[in-house]
């Protein structure tokens, strides 16, 4: 596709070893789905762009749980942070899009030259804790 990003052939690497179907979207990201029952699948985004924290090269997966038409409520917004304190990994925020809807997503970092089964891990646990506030807010499974 003319214009898009190629993914982390790192990130393909695991995934292939891990044997998981996944694409890759025009920024280079790659997005897996997850069967997690036979009712729900929940939607993971593993970024190809990583960032620098002096030597330690870290990369992002993250998952939607929900949208909003505008900005979050504050009971639902404080909802989000009081579950950031009983998290092992990851957390809750906030993105914006131009047309002032929000999407609840739940992020974690990973080491970017991670192993296939720390990936895992890390993919399962953002997965889990998305889709379990999607269903908890939306009673619905639209990730």
């Amino acid at each position: 596709m003319i214009g898009s990003k190629q993914g982390d052939p790192r990130v393909q690497a695991l995934l292939d070893q891990l044997d998981l179907k996944y694409d890759v979207d025009s920024d280079g990201d790659y997005r897996v789905i997850f069967a997690l029952d036979e009712e729900r699948s929940q939607l993971a985004i593993i970024r190809s762009e990583t960032a620098h924290l002096g030597k330690f090269e870290i990369r992002e997966i993250t998952s939607p749980a929900c949208t909003f038409p505008g900005p979050l409520d504050a009971d639902t917004a404080n909802a989000l942070l009081i579950y950031n304190a009983h998290v092992k990994l990851g957390s809750w925020r906030l993105v914006r899009f131009g047309d002032d809807s929000c999407a609840a997503m739940f992020a974690a970092q990973i080491a970017a030259n991670t192993d296939a089964q720390s990936l895992f891990t890390t993919l399962r646990v953002v997965i889990e804790t998305a889709d379990e506030v999607e269903n908890k807010l939306t009673q619905e499974d639209n990730f």
